[in-house]
């Protein structure tokens, strides 16, 4: 039994982590190629357009994920179809509603950001979110199920899809618009559903009429999550957002540009938080306080010590990097890319803080430090920019940054007696474990070799 329960948890993180990684590796691709083929005000206008419509997928999965997988897991079978079909009903009532949200506003955005075309690829992508609804139910069940092999296989056809379509276009040289772009997007959505479809066919159950008690309980549960991942998003997107309206889309293609690249350094803080968030919820109630103190200092303090080489290296080679992965054209980068590698630092205490805060009880807590730090984005980018231009919507996210992690900092000291300092050590610890173990290697290598001799 125990090998078996490990070798679940093993499998799981496997698939989950791939699935995450299999993500950032086709959106980097595309962009890779996109930006090569796209003047940068096209792909800016693209740019802002992403923003909204992961904005809108983000609150999906808040708002209904969650809940879903949690009633699944923890409810008795006989509920599961009334759970499915009240999810889903919030589903379809989400995507209406965000739709209707998006043809009020899509005119106005245009005008705003002075993105032809963008009201166009808005409105197409109405038909990727209905396309979308079937996806997600079937990603949140199979979740529910510890099926993530499904899940990934599925965000393989999906995001593999246009990240193909794009790959073939540009080397055959294929000329495509920005709505066909968006249209792609529909047609990967279709053939994601029916994968996941495929996978998950055997287990689907819905009842025949809609359960009030499930569609309130579903909301009730989600409406923090929903909230903090809009604010998040809100938090993160709201740079380029300013930039679109007080400056041009050129700039925002040129921000991105930065942005993609301190993606990739701080993707090991995502598989990190999913993996940390059930050991410290579990911990806290077994163990208490000391052991969620003990996995937010390890694991922010591993996180530094991932980062930290690929840090240096962007800061002494950022010339290099832009031109090999978004090319000449983007070299105007280079000042932007130095100091949004500087707040990456950041990234892993405020991610943990998160993971720390819902595993102990105190979701409201961290939605209003993430609505806090939307606001305070808002306001520095806004003084920066009007000051700075392109490079002060940087230097406010920087500050931004600054200020929440020393308030972050403080609160995880009154709480758990989190210290900074430890996780300096921690990151310390990790480079001499390295050392020890290549050593170690090496020596037996050696040992091997003269016992061959």
């Amino acid at each position: 039994m125990k090998f078996s329960k490990n070798s679940y948890w093993i499998q799981s993180g496997i698939y989950t982590t791939l699935q995450k990684f299999a993500i950032i590796f086709f959106n980097f691709g595309g962009f890779y190629f996109l930006v090569r083929t796209y003047s940068k005000t096209e792909f800016g206008i693209y740019a802002l357009f992403t923003t909204i419509f992961y904005l809108i997928e983000t609150a999906r999965a808040g708002l209904i994920r969650n809940s879903q997988v949690k009633f699944l897991a923890s409810e008795p079978e006989e509920e599961h179809p009334f759970i499915n079909t009240a999810s889903l009903v919030m589903n379809v009532v989400f995507t209406l509603a965000t739709s209707v949200i998006i043809v009020a506003i899509a005119s106005y955005l245009t005008d705003i950001w002075k993105a032809p075309n963008l009201d166009l690829m808005l409105y197409y992508s109405l038909l990727t979110s209905f396309a979308l609804i079937p996806s997600t139910q079937f990603e949140f069940i199979q979740h529910a199920r510890g099926d993530f092999k499904g899940v990934f296989i599925a965000t393989i056809a999906r995001y593999g899809t246009i990240f193909l379509f794009i790959l073939i276009s540009y080397l055959v040289d294929y000329k495509y618009s920005l709505v066909t772009l968006v249209n792609i997007q529909t047609i990967a959505a279709l053939i994601g559903s029916l994968v996941s479809y495929l996978a998950v066919r055997k287990a689907l159950q819905f009842s025949a009429s809609l359960s009030k008690e499930w569609f309130n309980k579903i909301f009730h549960y989600g409406k923090y999550t929903f909230g903090t991942n809009v604010s998040a998003m809100v938090n993160k997107n709201i740079d380029q957002a300013m930039l679109g309206s007080m400056i041009s889309t050129a700039s925002v293609a040129t921000y991105t540009a930065a942005l993609r690249i301190s993606t990739l350094i701080e993707a090991p803080t995502l598989s990190v938080a999913t993996i940390v968030f059930p050991q410290s919820a579990k911990r806290m109630q077994s163990e208490g306080p000391a052991a969620v103190k003990y996995l937010y200092e390890k694991s922010v303090g591993i996180l530094i010590a991932i980062m930290l080489p690929a840090m240096i290296f962007v800061l002494v080679f950022p010339k290099f990097i832009i031109q090999v992965i978004a090319g000449d054209n983007y070299l105007d980068t280079v000042p932007i890319l130095q100091v949004t590698i500087i707040y990456s630092f950041f990234v892993p205490y405020a991610r943990q803080f998160g993971t720390v805060l819902d595993s102990i009880g105190k979701p409201k807590v961290n939605f209003y430090f993430v609505i806090f730090g939307a606001c305070l984005t808002a306001l520095f980018n806004y003084l920066y920019i009007s000051r700075f231009g392109l490079i002060g919507a940087v230097y406010g996210t920087l500050t931004t940054y600054a200020i929440v992690f020393t308030l972050n900092q403080i609160i995880l000291k009154r709480l758990m007696d989190i210290r900074t300092v430890n996780t300096f050590i921690y990151a310390r610890n990790f480079y001499i474990d390295l050392f020890n173990i290549a050593v170690t290697k090496m020596k037996l290598g050696g040992l091997q070799i003269n016992i061959k001799n």
